[in-house]
């Protein structure tokens, strides 16, 4: 059962690649032109930074330059490396904590349209992608806090004052 969904998404990667000559095939005006696994890398590296954002909202600004990254990186390897356990996460929790894997699944599941960076202009990321994420993000806190309140009282009080003073400071 586990392997149904991704047998069917091998099989819609097959088919877009097969149809469109690539993942995400350049549609012009970006001048990003990536393919293959740099295309892939700067995927993670943009979905990190969403992440990122959405977790420590700090430098908020209209516009934000992406600039695609051609050589491996320490930020690119924590990208790669967060990217994939964010998504293995889900199948991993799917079990265990229903609720948690459609959290992620919210905070994911929005942002994979906007991974086309080639489709995209020099603006790839934007905080606008992060609206309906966020959702997904409350969605987890609140269960993590409820879950940390149910244990002990005093520590899920003292986290809420902790997380609320920090984001008050940022």
């Amino acid at each position: 059962h586990d392997a149904l969904p991704i047998c069917g998404l091998g099989v819609y990667l097959f088919m877009r690649v097969r149809a469109l000559g690539g993942l995400a095939p350049h549609q012009g005006g970006s001048g990003m032109n990536l393919h293959g696994i740099a295309l892939l890398y700067n995927m993670a590296i943009l979905m990190r930074t969403h992440l990122q954002k959405l977790l420590l909202p700090t430098h908020m600004a209209f516009f934000h330059q992406f600039y695609p990254t051609r050589t491996v990186t320490t930020w690119g390897i924590v990208s790669v490396v967060t990217v994939a356990i964010v998504f293995l996460l889900v199948p991993l929790l799917r079990r265990r904590s229903p609720e948690i894997a459609f959290g992620i699944c919210c905070i994911v599941m929005p942002l994979l349209p906007v991974m086309n960076i080639n489709g995209l202009n020099s603006n790839a990321f934007a905080e606008r992608y992060l609206y309906w994420p966020s959702v997904g993000f409350c969605w987890i806190v609140a269960l993590i806090w409820e879950r940390l309140r149910i244990k002990s009282q005093g520590w899920g009080w003292a986290a809420l004052i902790v997380v609320s003073t920090i984001y008050l400071v940022v």
